[in-house]
């Protein structure tokens, strides 16, 4: 009996030692899935698919694009206007609100004429249910 509650013990410390490892790599994960939305959304941008832009989009932020994006004329204008887009995503580290399942990224974007704008996009993790969803909330102009 003694050695059965020795190995319980062990279990125990074993697992409080390893809970912060992992909701580090859960965090980190949610971060990945977070940019990866950023990402898409920028694929989705320079080829002109306001469907997957839409499916991208959460909150008041998709309703404030939903009409633009729903004219047939629009996806045209995004090839032309993102055709030669390079871009670069950072998670923004200084963000002035912290809140969990909250990201921001600096969207530093590169245009074949060497126009250049940085955005500010904030990404929420949305849970329903079993499965778990990265929106784009809202998206500033920064320069």
């Amino acid at each position: 009996m003694k050695c059965f509650q020795n190995i319980r013990k062990i279990f125990l410390i074993l697992a409080l030692a390893l809970c912060p490892a992992f909701a580090l790599a859960s965090e980190s994960s949610d971060i990945d899935e977070a940019k990866a939305t950023v990402d898409e959304y920028m694929i989705a941008l320079s080829n002109g698919d306001t469907e997957s832009i839409l499916e991208l989009l959460g909150g008041s932020f998709f309703w404030e694009r939903a009409e633009a994006l729903s004219n047939d004329q629009y996806p045209s204008l995004l090839q032309e206007r993102y055709r030669t887009l390079r871009y670069d995503v950072n998670l923004e580290e200084n963000a002035n609100e912290t809140v969990d399942d909250i990201f921001y990224f600096k969207v530093h974007l590169f245009f074949g004429n060497e126009d250049k704008m940085i955005t500010l996009m904030t990404v929420r993790k949305e849970i329903d249910g079993d499965d778990v969803y990265f929106k784009i909330i809202d998206e500033q102009l920064v320069q």
